[in-house]
């Protein structure tokens, strides 16, 4: 099982490249620090818990109803984890995008909220995944539910 910690990285939001609301994505982050515009390919998406944003490719983007089960768990240091397993057709695109992105960062989004930014160290599994944001057991359960929501089955 994969671990997947959450560092959020922040950069100044400008109103005119802000995403619209995405349900379900995962995203390589724009490191290139260059403030991104409406055409220049990414999107400013803000953070679930510091109220910053990051600056997200749209270029290789992984959106839709891409999760098979998403639910509550309990990592390693007691504290409260997602548990969730991708369709799998989005666990291979998974890890072909973190394979071709070795030392770059990938965002998730949930419900137009990063809920990871993370460094890729190799490529995905495509087995259950383990979302670690140092989450509350009721901010876990929310993020789990809206992930469902991101699901191909009813």
């Amino acid at each position: 099982m994969l671990c997947i910690s959450i560092v959020l990285l922040t950069c100044y939001a400008h109103p005119s490249a802000s995403a619209p609301n995405i349900q379900f994505a995962i995203r390589i982050v724009d490191e290139s620090g260059n403030v991104p515009s409406r055409s220049s390919g990414a999107d400013f998406v803000p953070n679930f818990k510091d109220g910053g944003s990051n600056c997200l490719k749209r270029e290789g983007a992984i959106e839709g109803l891409l999760v098979l089960d998403a639910h509550v768990g309990t990592g390693a240091d007691g504290s409260a984890v997602v548990l969730f397993t991708l369709t799998p057709e989005a666990a291979d695109r998974l890890a072909a995008l973190t394979r071709a992105n070795v030392g770059h960062r990938l965002a998730m989004v949930v419900n137009g909220k990063v809920v990871l930014n993370t460094l890729i160290a190799g490529e995905a599994p495509r087995t259950p995944l383990q979302l670690d944001g140092q989450f509350t057991t009721a901010e876990a359960r929310a993020i789990s539910a809206e992930m469902m929501r991101a699901s191909p089955t009813p």
